[in-house]
């Protein structure tokens, strides 16, 4: 009887803070906090947008400089390495943007399941990306930068050994970018992620 009653008690406790997580208050008290998080995101990243187009803007400058200096035209390798170096910026700046979670007034006038919902799936995308996104990125940057500077890299001796090393460098570059993203994906929003998942469960 008394293994009935402990059970029954912690039942009981437990429909209590199912009934607690799913209040206005603490829904409420929830998307506060994801906004609190989105804000400190745009705050530290934006410089990104601005930053990133320079970047392009500035290969696209020394590519253009270093050959009106030496006579000579931008060849096929150079013109698709600054393709892939742009469609590098712009998937940067995409994923970026596309996996913001939308707070808008109209957020107000919507049940709070629909809006926790999306914002749990762009969260969960955007963990995702911590880690394809920053291979996909990899895959356009490296040969991007090979390729506009393989016109200079075949005069120089052993520059099979130079490509190897740029690589092996942006590769190992690339592991601790996602191992880093990936810890302070979850220190940030591992709570809210579990807190939002028991609120849709229920």
């Amino acid at each position: 009887m008394d293994n009935l009653q402990q059970i029954w008690t912690k039942l009981h406790e437990a429909q209590i803070g199912i009934e607690a997580l799913m209040t206005p208050q603490s829904t409420e008290s929830l998307i506060q906090q994801l906004k609190q998080e989105e804000q400190k995101r745009k705050s530290y990243t934006k410089w990104m947008i601005p930053t990133a187009l320079l970047l392009a803007v500035g290969v696209l400058s020394i590519v253009l400089f270093s050959n009106q200096f030496s006579n000579m035209s931008i060849d096929i390798w150079q013109f698709f390495g600054l393709v892939l170096i742009v469609l590098g910026v712009v998937w940067m700046i995409g994923q970026f943007v596309y996996t913001q979670i939308p707070f808008q007034e109209s957020n107000h006038e919507q049940p709070s399941t629909t809006f926790l919902k999306l914002a749990y799936q762009k969260l969960q995308l955007r963990k995702r990306l911590t880690v394809w996104g920053s291979i996909i990125y990899l895959l356009l940057l490296t040969p991007g930068i090979l390729m506009v500077a393989w016109v200079n890299l075949q005069k120089i001796t052993g520059y099979l050994g130079i490509v190897g090393l740029t690589v092996g460098i942006m590769f190992g570059l690339a592991g601790y970018i996602i191992q880093v993203e990936q810890r302070k994906f979850d220190h940030t929003y591992g709570r809210i992620l579990q807190k939002v998942r028991q609120f849709l469960d229920n």
